[in-house]
């Protein structure tokens, strides 16, 4: 795989992690292009799995970035770019969706930023536990932990704000969080 190939393969992963991460779009386009840098420029012979150590550096420049940003900041704008609706779906559908989103991304706004990543690498980049846990370099255990933590806080800002994410499972009667990914894509 070429260098081209492989930008255009893990762009869309990384900025959506970044986007989720930063908060912003042109910050969050700043870090991708540094993340790609360090990474086109960095030795990857000896790289065996390029998805999660692509990640581990995209979580370092957004802790890099997060830790620049004032610590006093009154309220930040959340502005998340949607997919493009597909030609075949309704008015109603597409406004539901962006609805869904903004309401699903102003709840994941309000985690730690420890648990907000757990979540995104998750769902939104697709990682397994394993390897969410080398990008974060801790222990499995601790991004299960990390993982029901975010899961279980989401819920309850959803109850508190008076918002439906959560469907019921009937084969074993408990609420799974089915729409997560669904709205964090």
């Amino acid at each position: 795989m070429n260098d081209r190939e492989w930008f255009e393969t893990f762009w869309p992963q990384v900025y959506r992690m970044c986007r989720y991460m930063l908060k912003e779009a042109s910050e969050a386009e700043d870090a991708c292009q540094e993340v790609f840098v360090k990474a086109l420029t960095a030795d990857r012979t000896q790289i065996q799995d390029m998805k999660p150590w692509l990640m581990r550096i995209a979580v370092n420049e957004c802790n890099k970035r997060l830790k620049r940003r004032s610590i006093g900041r009154s309220k930040e704008m959340l502005h998340y770019v949607l997919s493009r609706p597909l030609p075949s779906q309704s008015t109603e559908d597409i406004v539901e969706r962006k609805e869904t989103a903004e309401t699903f991304a102003h709840l994941l706004s309000r985690l730690p930023a420890k648990l907000r990543m757990v979540i995104v690498l998750r769902f939104s980049a697709d990682m397994t536990l394993q390897d969410i846990a080398g990008t974060l370099n801790v222990p499995v255990g601790t991004v299960k932990s990390r993982l029901n933590r975010a899961i279980s806080m989401l819920r309850k800002l959803a109850d508190q704000d008076g918002v439906l994410f959560w469907k019921e499972d009937e084969k074993h009667g408990a609420n799974r969080s089915k729409r997560i990914e669904k709205n964090i894509r």
